[in-house]
């Protein structure tokens, strides 16, 4: 049996939206028009669960695709640059320990693309919520800083880099939040500043 289709027109016999329809009868897939341009489609499973989102700009151009879990909650979500490439694709875990006030839950991993399709950014999270990394690049594809997180989720460890690719300055962290090591150097990977910390903060002399 083949899928039913039904529209719906405004007073003005411009439609507004279609309805896809399982063999069942339930809903398949809605597709919303605005002046018969169509900016939003919500796709179903047979069960009746939203599984996938799609926005259009008002020139017809996708803007955003979210995915959903069974559940409810979203899956994974992605924003486009005006040009159809990937500006930032995030996944998120099945649970409710979040930071956003929606359907996501706590974030997996993340990933920010330039238009060109270069890695600007990416980072990886717990199913707590805290993160695990986090990364920033430079438009040549070397490392322009980088975060490791504690499990309580303060920052264990941050390393800045030069664009040539070494290190400027490495910072490391107690649980705390306070710093515990204090490394910086030259465009040539040459120390010129080394100093520790105790758990308060204080400087430990030599």
């Amino acid at each position: 049996m083949e899928k039913s289709i039904r529209y719906y027109e405004n007073q003005n016999g411009k439609k507004q939206y279609e309805t896809k329809y399982y063999p069942d009868g339930k809903k398949d897939e809605i597709y919303y028009y605005e002046e018969s341009t169509m900016f939003d489609i919500r796709k179903y499973n047979e069960s009746g669960k939203l599984t996938e989102y799609l926005k259009y700009s008002d020139v017809g151009k996708l803007v955003i695709t979210i995915l959903y879990y069974e559940s409810g909650r979203i899956s994974e979500d992605i924003n486009y640059h005006e040009n159809g490439t990937i500006n930032i694709l995030s996944r998120y875990y099945d649970n409710n320990n979040s930071t956003f006030y929606d359907d996501r839950g706590a974030e997996k991993e993340s990933f920010h693309y330039s238009s060109d399709g270069k890695l600007l950014s990416e980072c990886k999270g717990k199913e707590d919520g805290c993160r695990i990394y986090f990364t920033i690049y430079y438009e040549n594809g070397n490392i322009r800083q980088s975060f490791k997180y504690h499990d309580n989720g303060k920052i264990q460890k941050k390393t800045d880099y030069y664009e040539n690719g070494n290190i400027s300055e490495l910072r490391k962290y107690y649980e705390n939040g306070n710093i515990k090591e204090e490394i910086v150097f030259d465009k040539n990977g040459t120390i010129r500043i080394h100093r520790f910390y105790d758990e308060n903060g204080n400087r430990i002399p030599g």
